[in-house]
């Protein structure tokens, strides 16, 4: 169990510095959100009708303030993706290498494509007609962005679709404590793992740990590797339901997340389809719900809410003792 603990505070320390400025990258993208909603939605007005010319003026400043803040946000993703993938390069991780590698990819993209956006904006704002080339190269630059992120989040879809699935049939055929010992096998070494050396069972724990937070996420992961260790040694079967419900819960909130990213996916294919073939109010239109539809996944507070209010809707979280006593998870 040495190394298990060791990789564990490891993991730790690695998940805390994962993220770039996390705070402010969350704060940029939501203004990127909100900026991209009352833009495309003056654009899609504009096609519609004869606008003020302060319409312009402000498409312009926005597409400009807009572009210039989504330059370093996508830098940042495309930085975390590829601190994600470097890890599973190195335990042997073909899953995470090309799932992050996917994810970089979507970063480096939306970078390129706010880079061409605040271009296009400055342009407006000093007068000058952007050069004709724009309009497509945007087109395609966002038909790369849109398909990758088409590409992550289906896949994501689908594994944490069939990881939820997997543990309710444990908990059906095998009861609590058989979803637990699956659940162990999930994030811990095997007997026959354990006679390899530490530095291959450190890989090993690191490609399962990788596989459980792509189908959970990484807190989920934590709370796991924390408390099945003892859960397995001394079964408590309050402690073992409110586990098996969370891990349930966190591959539900999984799923409504990759959900909302193929509906985003779907949304800006459209939309760069009709830049392509045809002026109108289509495209805006689509970039404007698109861009309300990103707040679900960009802000935390709202992607938690949501994810929340669809789980009690769908399934009100108690615990149910012997007996028939009923209470919140809150309590347990």
């Amino acid at each position: 169990m040495s190394v298990y603990f060791k990789e564990h505070a490891a993991r730790a320390e690695w998940n805390k510095d994962l993220s770039f400025f996390p705070n402010a990258r969350e704060t940029g993208t939501c203004f990127i959100d909100a900026n991209s909603a009352f833009r495309n939605g003056t654009s899609t007005a504009g096609a519609l009708t004869t606008l003020p010319a302060g319409a312009i003026a402000f498409v312009g400043a926005s597409a400009a303030a807009g572009g210039i803040v989504g330059v370093p946000v996508g830098l940042s993703v495309a930085r975390d993706g590829f601190k994600k993938a470097k890890v599973a390069a190195k335990c042997r991780d073909l899953e995470g290498i090309a799932h992050n590698g996917l994810w970089s990819n979507i970063g480096l993209t939306y970078a390129g494509l706010s880079s061409l956006l605040a271009t296009e904006g400055v342009m407006v704002l000093k007068g000058v007609t952007p050069p004709p080339a724009i309009t497509p190269a945007f087109a395609y630059l966002g038909f790369a962005l849109y398909g990758s992120i088409l590409a992550y989040s289906s896949y994501g879809l689908y594994q944490a679709a069939s990881f939820k699935s997997d543990l309710k049939s444990r908990v059906k055929n095998e009861g609590d404590r058989g979803a637990l010992r699956w659940l162990s096998e999930q994030v811990s070494l095997s007997p026959e793992e354990l006679k390899k050396s530490e530095e291959e069972q450190a890989k090993i724990l690191q490609r399962k740990w990788n596989r459980f937070e792509l189908r959970t996420d990484s807190s989920c992961g934590a709370l796991v590797r924390e408390k099945i260790p003892a859960l397995m040694k001394d079964f408590n079967p309050v402690q073992a339901r409110a586990l098996i419900v969370e891990v349930e819960k966190s591959a539900f909130k999984q799923k409504v997340k990759h959900i909302s990213l193929i509906v985003i996916a779907l949304l800006g294919l459209a939309a760069c389809v009709f830049i392509l073939v045809a002026m109108g109010p289509a495209s805006p239109l689509l970039f404007a719900v698109g861009a309300v539809t990103w707040f679900a996944v960009d802000s935390s507070k709202l992607y938690n809410y949501i994810g929340e209010k669809l789980w009690n809707f769908k399934k009100e979280p108690v615990l149910e003792l012997a007996g028939g006593e009923k209470y919140h998870l809150s309590t347990a």
